[in-house]
């Protein structure tokens, strides 16, 4: 190993892991169906937070409507 391998590998223990920091707060194991669950409810939390924002492409967002009434 040479001296090169040897900072990556000691940068790369001493890293924190991205995963366990999310993984300790929503109180689960990353692919089981609770880590979703929380995983779904921190996203959407996020966009409460921190608003929709606009349309991405231009398309006009429209209302719900019943199946007997056409969309405008």
């Amino acid at each position: 190993m040479g001296l090169t391998d040897y900072a990556f590998y000691q940068v790369a223990r001493r890293w924190p892991s991205p995963m366990a920091d999310k993984t300790s707060d929503f109180g689960a194991e990353p692919g089981t169906e609770a880590y979703a669950r929380a995983y779904a409810h921190y996203q959407f939390n996020q966009k409460v937070w921190s608003g929709l924002g606009p349309a991405g492409d231009g398309v006009k967002i429209r209302g719900c409507c019943a199946a007997s009434t056409a969309c405008t």
